[in-house]
């Protein structure tokens, strides 16, 4: 399941950054499989902070996750040739310091996204019985020592 699309990286930057950082070849047009790989690295590390909470994957994407998977896919796409600048890495930073309140629990993905704390039911499942009352108690032995 991917978090965010080709279409959703120039919605949110504009057509003309995502040919700048994308056309490797430098033919003057965007790279929709270059964009594409960034989005599948973003999808890992974005699953690599809420796999402990949720289930994955997710039915629905959350919005706020397609917004993140395309910051986080954008600074991946920067580097040496492309300049990386103060907007990009501050919101990657950002992107990450959600995805860690997010994996600590903090805050949610929202309702309607299926969490890890559901519990299944069947033969498997797990019962609790609750016993009779304490049999010895302070009163019962006159608040003495064992």
């Amino acid at each position: 399941m991917s978090y965010a699309t080709y279409q959703d990286m120039v919605e949110y930057f504009g057509e003309r950054e995502v040919r700048l950082i994308s056309d490797r070849d430098k033919n003057g047009k965007p790279d929709p499989l270059v964009v594409e790989g960034a989005l599948q690295t973003a999808d890992g590390e974005i699953d690599s902070f809420i796999a402990g909470r949720y289930s994955l994957p997710l039915r629905e994407t959350p919005r706020v996750l397609v917004g993140i998977a395309c910051d986080i896919a954008r600074y991946r796409l920067v580097g040496t040739e492309r300049i990386e600048t103060t907007v990009i890495l501050e919101r990657y930073k950002m992107a990450i310091r959600y995805l860690e309140k997010v994996a600590a629990g903090t805050v949610t993905l929202g309702s309607g996204v299926n969490t890890g704390t559901t519990v299944e039911s069947g033969e498997d499942a797990v019962q609790f019985c609750v016993g009779a009352a304490r049999q010895f108690t302070r009163r019962s032995t006159r608040g003495g020592a064992y």
